[in-house]
């Protein structure tokens, strides 16, 4: 992750200076990942009595790679001249790419 990243900053030139962001853009970011949170929070806990035992690993990594993926397309609509969202979206991938193999190996995505 850390390697791809240096990588990506290389070849886009992206430069992660702090962004003044606008009072509506904040709004709207906070509005879509309380509504993420939510959603997520309403549906984790319909599955966690038919599912048993999950650990916090399985059951908070979706929360984190959408907040991700919402976050970088913010940054691509609101401020996509200064590539930061290239970063979010790629962590978002590799975040995503671990939790599949996580399952695999713990079985839960093998039924």
């Amino acid at each position: 992750l850390i390697i791809g990243e240096v990588y990506l900053k290389r070849k886009f030139n992206i430069n992660r200076k702090k962004q003044k962001k606008s009072l509506s853009h904040k709004r709207i970011e906070f509005v879509g990942i309380l509504v993420i949170a939510l959603i997520f929070f309403v549906a984790t806990m319909k599955l966690i009595p038919k599912y048993g035992g999950l650990t916090t690993v399985v059951t908070m990594s979706p929360l984190f790679i959408l907040t991700a993926l919402f976050r970088g397309m913010m940054q691509w609509i609101y401020a996509s001249a200064a590539k930061v969202w290239i970063l979010e979206v790629f962590g978002a991938i590799i975040l995503g790419a671990i939790y599949i193999v996580l399952l695999v190996y713990s079985g839960l995505l093998s039924s």
